[in-house]
């Protein structure tokens, strides 16, 4: 398996673990912790602090965006459920907030795709492969 596929399936872990939980932490929690890990990650690692504040910044903005994501989620389930009970309610009106879904759950996943891309690029080979590394709990990004 290729280092760049490799990578992608732990983005995609990475992703469900944020979005859905680990263990028994709520969705929130999760994030939270996974979100603390990979600060402290990168906070033992890059040598360059001002890269390490960039990079931070950057995991920032993605906790940020996947709570939002998380509350647009919990709305458009309710959507569906409340249409789901509404026998008037069409097929075409179903499948717009199935649409809707996945379109935002793919904005996400391309949201943390790039996060990947630019915490590579900010990192030299040596402190990514730290970061990336498999004895970490989360596997690193």
């Amino acid at each position: 398996m290729t280092k760049r596929l490799r990578y992608m399936f732990f983005i995609a872990g990475f992703a469900a673990c944020m979005l859905s939980g680990c263990k028994s932490l709520s969705p929130a929690e999760a994030t939270l912790a996974a979100g603390d890990e990979v600060r402290l990650l990168i906070n033992q690692n890059i040598s360059d602090t001002a890269k390490a504040k960039q990079m931070i910044a950057l995991i920032d903005k993605l906790e940020l965006d996947m709570k939002l994501f998380a509350e647009e989620r919990l709305l458009i389930n309710k959507a569906i459920v409340e249409k789901n009970a509404d026998y008037n309610a069409t097929r075409e009106d179903m499948q717009k907030l199935y649409d809707d879904l996945n379109d935002k759950s793919k904005a996400m996943a391309l949201k943390i795709i790039q996060l990947h891309v630019d915490i590579q690029k900010l990192s030299t080979p040596a402190e990514w492969k730290k970061i990336t590394s498999n004895k970490n709990r989360m596997g690193g990004l």
